[in-house]
């Protein structure tokens, strides 16, 4: 995670009306804009909060490390969202982490500067909960799908979310764990998505041949989405 000293840049994303409906303006100065690269955590299960995160650019995975030792990769999330709410709201250490999924421009606030500033003012409080509110809602829906659909929409909708540009390199034990299927299932669809071109293999990296296919299977899913 590297500090940009760009004001220009931190002037631009100042101004944009997702930061502008959280947080009064007299907290500019105690904000650093950041930079994380591909594949780097931004917060770790486990740790300390010691900052709220502006996502302002790129997307991110949300993952948790469950006691039997296997990784869930919960879902993604794309700009602009915040990410450390809870810790600044429980001060509890973080029960998730989040990693990005390409290069991503933050904004960073220290908890230990902000957190009696923003907890007295009832406009931030009122937004952050509708704000969690609807991502509660959006985690919901993504629990039904589980449910809901067949695993070959559900992947394809889970390789497009988690692209690092167009590869897709997750390993099959984690897509199995975070879906709530077999590993034999996992690598059955896997399979066929590369036997009808829709993938290719290298290794143990995916390359996305036709996205139009499987955002063909995504697009199967919206009525659900739609109806919540």
């Amino acid at each position: 995670m590297d500090e940009l000293k760009n004001e220009n840049l931190k002037k631009h994303y100042l101004a944009d009306p997702f930061y502008r409906q959280f947080f009064p303006e007299d907290l500019a100065d105690r904000i650093s804009l950041v930079r994380c690269r591909n594949g780097e955590d931004i917060i770790c299960q486990g740790q300390a909060g010691t900052a709220l995160y502006v996502l302002l650019s790129g997307r991110c995975s949300v993952s948790q490390l469950l006691p039997s030792g296997r990784t869930v990769i919960l879902r993604t999330h794309a700009a602009p969202c915040l990410f450390g709410e809870i810790e600044l709201l429980r001060g509890q250490e973080a029960a998730m982490s989040i990693r990005t999924l390409q290069d991503c421009d933050l904004f960073r606030l220290p908890l230990d500067q902000v957190r009696n500033r923003l907890i007295n003012d009832n406009r931030f409080l009122r937004n952050l909960c509708m704000y969690i509110t609807e991502k509660e809602a959006k985690n919901s829906m993504q629990l039904f799908q589980t449910f809901a659909y067949p695993l070959e929409n559900r992947l394809a909708l889970f390789i497009l979310n988690n692209l690092e540009g167009s590869r897709f390199r997750i390993k099959k034990v984690y897509i199995a764990d975070s879906l709530g299927v077999s590993y034999r299932q996992t690598e059955n669809i896997m399979r066929r998505f590369t036997e009808q071109g829709v993938l290719r293999k290298q290794g143990l990296v995916y390359t996305v041949r036709d996205r139009e296919a499987l955002e063909t299977l995504c697009r199967e899913m919206k009525p659900l989405e739609s109806g919540l």
